[in-house]
């Protein structure tokens, strides 16, 4: 411990939160050498204590360098220093989808099994579109397929051209032959960072963007740099000057629409960011798995459709649009860029399932009425959670996104990272802000998908107004750490 507050230098000087500072100074000694890669990290309440701080503040700081990809966690295990260009486990930013499921949580009233109430996935659950019908077609699909061995690289022909015709509906003409189905957009994300980032290469990406993507880069070596991202996309010039900047391996973006905010790029910057791609030459990774789930009826074309002299790999899914149990994605790619693919995907996983696959088929069948079908849920959940919170918690800020699942909520102070720990004292399990940011930014934000029954999301506000009432009176009485811990 007394190495480590050599390397930690006199951080206690300067301005901003102390969380910040001491984050700024345990980077910095990280950046140096001074803290080498593997070394453990004395636990919260250890460093807590011999800092004379309190245990939230620790918290936060680790929190902020486990989001900028400095530091990992391993349960029971502690908290080490991230080897740069390698990762020795999963990023614990996808560990957070994990917690609370299947699980129960106690109350802070005594009440015990007391269910959590989840804002994580944004995908809906497919009870309503389910049917026997929808067997019938799964048994028909198969059974063109099960007299081979079964093992499909590229995904099954008949889906290829389902996808390919779904995506010529959008003004972006595709061949089966330009398909590669893959495990959701999360593989097809992560076999593109495979394929086009070496260690140490920047990746840009929004800020905030989808944490999925921030994992599939940083488990490929990349350093993940943020574009700033308002109502109306990136700020494209922002963006050419990190080009410049950086020279990265590729872009990533969700122009339709952004996860977490749930805002579109709008048209003109989708062809000023067409432009600098063409004039740089940089590829473009453009997810577009919430892309038919916009809350109107105005559908802008993707970058793709945009940018034809540039290399553009498409990322989808099914998961938002019919559920994400199915696990059936896809990348949109020049061919021979599909087959360079499709070698990756036969290390990591050989082939899709096809009786996944079969199902997606199926449902592609119905997919304009699906489409409406999903649409109608989602505007009606999502005026049902802004009334909620109108209601309980007047003084949150958001603003209505343009699509997708999930609102984007600011608080009027603290921090998500506490907030998040005591709201799961009332059983309401959330991902704080700064797990969207590759630079551990939105510190004041949480997400929250509206996908749940009415019933279940306003329960769910009921506890987060319990939580922040007792938060806010906490930061009052400045004694966050006593109400926390």
């Amino acid at each position: 411990m007394r190495d480590l507050n050599r390397a930690l230098g006199s951080w206690y000087s300067g301005s901003g939160p102390a969380y910040e500072r001491l984050a700024g100074a345990l980077k910095a000694a990280i950046e140096r050498g001074e803290i080498g890669p593997g070394a453990r990290l004395p636990a919260e309440r250890v460093m807590a204590t011999t800092l004379s701080l309190s245990r939230t503040t620790v918290t936060a700081a680790y929190e902020l360098l486990r989001s900028q990809g400095f530091l990992a966690s391993r349960q029971g295990s502690g908290t080490f220093v991230r080897r740069r260009g390698r990762q020795p486990w999963p990023a614990e930013a996808s560990e957070d989808l994990l917690t609370g499921l299947g699980s129960t949580l106690p109350s802070p009233s005594g009440r015990p099994g007391l269910r959590p109430i989840e804002f994580l996935a944004a995908a809906f659950p497919a009870t309503d579109i389910l049917t026997a019908d929808t067997g019938a077609a799964l048994i028909s699909g198969m059974a063109a397929a099960a007299d081979s061995h079964g093992y499909i690289a590229l995904g099954l022909p008949a889906l290829r051209a389902a996808i390919a015709d779904h995506l010529s509906a959008t003004a972006l003409p595709t061949l089966p032959e330009q398909i590669l189905v893959t495990n959701g957009a999360q593989e097809a994300t992560f076999l593109a960072a495979m394929l086009l980032v070496s260690p140490g290469d920047r990746v840009l990406i929004e800020d905030p963007t989808w944490l999925g993507a921030i994992d599939a880069y940083r488990t490929a070596g990349g350093e993940v740099v943020g574009i700033p991202t308002g109502p109306e996309g990136i700020d494209v010039r922002a963006c050419g000057d990190l080009i410049g900047r950086h020279s990265p391996a590729l872009v990533h973006l969700s122009p339709s629409f952004n996860n977490p905010t749930g805002f579109a790029m709008s048209q003109r910057g989708r062809v000023e960011l067409a432009t600098l791609l063409n004039a740089s030459g940089i590829p473009l990774v453009e997810d577009s798995t919430l892309a038919d789930l916009g809350l109107n009826e105005r559908r802008l074309p993707p970058v793709a459709a945009i940018a034809r002299n540039s290399m553009v790999l498409s990322v989808g899914s099914v998961s938002k649009l019919f559920w994400g149990g199915l696990r059936v994605g896809w990348i949109r790619a020049p061919e021979p860029i599909i087959y360079r693919l499709a070698q990756l995907k036969l290390v990591v996983d050989h082939s899709s399932s096809l009786p996944s696959q079969a199902l997606a088929l199926a449902l592609f069948d119905r997919v304009d009425s699906i489409r409406t079908q999903r649409r109608e849920q989602a505007a009606h959940r999502l005026g049902v959670l802004q009334e909620g919170l109108r209601q309980h918690l007047p003084e949150w800020r958001w603003r209505t996104p343009d699509g997708g699942l999930s609102l984007w909520v600011q608080l009027p102070r603290g921090l998500s990272v506490e907030f998040c720990q005591l709201a799961l004292r009332h059983g309401v399990v959330l991902i704080p802000g700064s797990r969207a940011s590759p630079h551990g930014a939105h510190a004041d934000s949480i997400r929250l998908p509206f996908v749940a029954e009415p019933e279940v999301l306003l329960e769910g506000v009921r506890r987060l107004a319990e939580a922040w009432r007792e938060y806010d009176h906490a930061l009052d009485r400045r004694s966050v750490r006593q109400v926390i811990v």
